[in-house]
């Protein structure tokens, strides 16, 4: 089959014959499409080899294959989504699909496509694609995907939640091995374990699609859950009569502060680069407040550690790590970092996979799964800190967690960023959430400044409280202003 909003360039029979000799071989051309949910189909983007459908543009086969697959079905009156049925036909019989694009065609605009009304060729194509799924054996293999992905989806989450434990525990004994001090630990040690994988997401969605905006927004947003965690904690703390907040060193007051001077300069990056001349900064490779906000979090970082040395000399524990060398703790570390970081970008991805094949994806319910999804780390992590009794660990690993989404990773981001600064490609909805992740920021430091507090309430505090109503406040804002 070859539609006529496709050209031939050159000779395409010679390589649709050699390739449908293979006997395994069913339909093949140039257009082939993938899918991991069954719900969603992508192009396969210049890849050859095996395919889930192709499209109908170019769509190769052998005459005799019709007597075992049938035709394709008359209920498909419109032409979209038939391919994707017809293709699932000859699979059904055990062919393969297999695309080869470097067959020499040129597809040009689809005149039945673009001729009629978006709203009517949407209702059309919808209806097909109903069409498509309202098979028994389709069912099927939907509800196997999903079923799969949600398991795939607990394992991710149990490796995350085993490896945490064995995460906080060597970061505690290299923290007071070393002298480093808890506070200095949980910044670095367990906030770069538990941010890489944020690092990751936000590098493969500018270098992978081009988006980004969606890699700032997991920064940003990632803030906002980390502070949506302390509250969280909070609820959690029974080792005393007093908040979370009032069981850790001030040096914790200090890596707040900073937090809320990045999150400032970012505020500025936006606006500055939102009222700037377009062609303003051609000359730079990256944007002078990239550069400032580079130099902003190492010196904050050479900060940190010289006010947790002094804050926390005399450091005591009550866990027994007598046993505990400092080389071994090295070593756990680096392996449940590595775990970690594995399960964590893999759990991601299988969350993004969920959310689409449940048709979450652009739902509120949606964007807080995967939320949820992508700040689990930083959620085991600071929970095993607070069973080891280390609520410093846990305070400072969310604070600095949040230096590193604005000091690090959007540096980093701006630096994969071809062609124009990463300010100037943003929605200007992420300023909100940064002064959201400010105000809940200063919550948090209220906290942490007002001392000899005993808890108002069994189960609640005014911080967690706050921290937990601002979240919800910050999402629905979000939500109904996000274009």
């Amino acid at each position: 089959m070859l539609d006529t909003s496709v050209e031939v360039n050159g000779n395409i029979f010679g390589p649709i014959e050699q390739a449908l000799e293979d006997e395994t071989i069913g339909v093949t051309g140039p257009f082939g499409l993938r899918t991991t949910d069954m719900h969603h189909f992508h192009d396969g983007e210049g890849e050859s080899g095996d395919m889930d459908a192709m499209q109908a543009y170019c769509f190769a086969f052998r005459r005799e294959r019709l007597k075992e697959v049938g035709l394709p079905r008359q209920a498909f009156r419109f032409y979209r989504n038939l391919d994707l049925d017809f293709s699932f036909q000859f699979k059904a019989q055990g062919y393969r699909i297999v695309a080869n694009p470097e067959l020499q065609v040129g597809q040009h605009e689809h005149r039945v496509w673009s001729e009629l009304a978006e709203a009517e060729r949407d209702e059309l194509s919808r209806k097909n694609y109903g069409r498509f799924l309202d098979r028994g054996d389709r069912l099927i293999e939907i509800a196997q995907s999903i079923t799969g992905l949600w398991i795939q989806l607990l394992v991710a989450a149990g490796v995350i939640l085993f490896a945490s434990n064995f995460l906080a525990k060597s970061a505690d004994v290299i923290a007071l091995r070393t002298g480093l001090g808890r506070s200095f630990a949980g910044v670095v040690l367990l906030a770069t374990a538990t941010s890489l994988p944020e690092l990751g997401t936000g590098v493969g969605a500018i270098t992978l699609v081009n988006a980004p905006d969606l890699a700032a927004g997991d920064a940003f947003g990632s803030n906002l859950f980390n502070l949506f965690i302390i509250g969280i904690l909070d609820l959690f703390w029974r080792n005393t009569n007093t908040p979370i907040l009032n069981s850790v060193s001030t040096t914790s007051v200090f890596v707040g502060i900073l937090g809320i001077l990045v999150i400032s300069i970012t505020i500025l990056a936006v606006y500055f680069h939102e009222h700037l001349p377009k062609d303003a900064l051609s000359g730079w490779f990256v944007s002078p407040i990239t550069i400032i906000l580079l130099i902003f979090f190492l010196f904050s970082m050479y900060l940190i550690y010289r006010v947790a040395r002094i804050d926390e000399q005399g450091e005591s524990t009550d866990q027994n790590y007598e046993s505990e060398s400092l080389l071994r703790a090295a070593i756990t570390y680096a392996m449940a970092a590595v775990a970690i970081i594995g399960a964590a970008v893999w759990l991601a991805k299988t969350g993004e996979g969920i959310a689409h094949a449940m048709n979450w994806e652009a739902s509120f319910v949606g964007t807080q799964f995967l939320a949820f999804s992508t700040s689990l780390p930083e959620l085991a992590a600071s929970l095993a800190a607070l069973r080891i009794n280390a609520p410093e660990l846990a305070i400072t690993n969310l604070l600095g967690s949040n230096l590193f989404n604005m000091g690090f990773i959007l540096t980093m981001d701006d630096l994969v960023l071809v062609g124009r600064p990463l300010w100037s490609s943003i929605s200007p909805i992420h300023e909100a959430t940064a002064i959201f992740a400010i105000v809940m920021t200063s919550i948090v430091l209220i906290g942490l400044m007002v001392r000899n507090r005993r808890r108002p309430s069994r189960f609640v505090t005014f911080e967690s409280a706050a921290l937990i109503g601002l979240y919800i406040l910050a999402s629905a804002f979000v939500f109904r202003f996000a274009t």
